[in-house]
């Protein structure tokens, strides 16, 4: 009877460890698609943050308060995400304030990793600046 309990208990384990493997998440289209937020999952449903939506046909958009703040098209190749997108040079660097209502075309470059099922970490440039991000899907 011990002897079968352990076994079972030996098969229940390498059944875990084995789907664990299976499931690993990979940078895609299909993973990116939705709704995601910064810095906290808290985030999701608070209207004062940015929810950044990425879409199948690689278009994406990025709103506060009800308000899109940038447009752009995305693409990714592997663990990195590149953003084709149009916004005011003020949603970037406060500094810029006089800018608000002015639009410009800028290009982000993103590395992806630490991928869990509802969350990514990412180190990108947009222009010459450098930002570290945690980003959480909300829906």
């Amino acid at each position: 009877m011990r002897t079968k309990t352990l076994a079972m208990l030996s098969i229940c384990v390498a059944v875990v460890v084995f789907a664990s493997g299976a499931k690993a998440v990979e940078p895609s289209p299909q993973y990116l698609h939705g709704s995601w937020t910064m810095d906290d999952a808290k985030n999701c449903g608070l209207p004062e943050f940015e929810h950044i939506t990425f879409r199948d046909d690689g278009t994406m958009e990025a709103a506060r308060h009800g308000n899109v703040t940038l447009l752009g098209f995305w693409l990714n190749t592997e663990d990195i995400v590149r953003v084709h997108f149009i916004a005011s040079p003020a949603r970037l660097d406060e500094k810029l304030n006089e800018f608000l209502g002015y639009y410009d075309y800028f290009l982000a470059t993103m590395l992806v990793f630490d991928l869990e099922p509802d969350s990514f970490r990412a180190v990108g440039t947009i222009g010459d600046q450098i930002r570290k991000v945690t980003m959480f899907r909300c829906d």
